[in-house]
């Protein structure tokens, strides 16, 4: 797809190893097309969502994961008429194995459980465990 047309901006900022959140709101807000300088997970629960990531549409259904890799132009276009709940996970690419373990001691902490995922992000395997309880 070419993005000529449209102006990309980066957006959020990652200053730690990582960062977990879990929104369930309502949104009219349009998004424009965007990138990050980390890698982006999400796991949808529920709303009508559809991503489009490097010139594809994805329609979310529950349950769906969904890897954004770092640098991948993309937008959500979700419909403001029912709540969209999802987990975002964002990590850094640059980030070791022993980082990552201290991530998914973090994660069991706080009481979240998922089993392991084999992300493939460009050229980068990364092999790890989101811990979250999905209804």
């Amino acid at each position: 797809m070419d993005y000529s047309q449209y102006t990309l901006e980066k957006t959020g900022y990652l200053k730690e190893e990582f960062r977990l959140f879990h929104i369930n709101d309502r949104t009219d807000r349009e998004f424009s097309y965007h990138y990050h300088d980390f890698h982006k997970i999400i796991v949808f629960l529920s709303g009508k969502v559809t991503y489009h990531i490097e010139g594809k549409a994805y329609h979310l259904k529950p349950r769906d994961i969904l890897l954004v890799s770092q640098g991948a132009i993309h937008k959500p276009e979700i419909d403001p008429s029912v709540p969209y709940e999802r987990y975002i996970f964002w990590i850094r690419d640059d980030l070791s194995m022993q980082e990552l373990n201290t991530c998914f001691q973090k994660a069991t902490d706080r009481s979240l459980t998922l089993s392991v995922l084999i992300l493939l992000f460009k050229n980068i395997s990364v092999i790890f465990c989101v811990n979250l309880k999905i209804p």
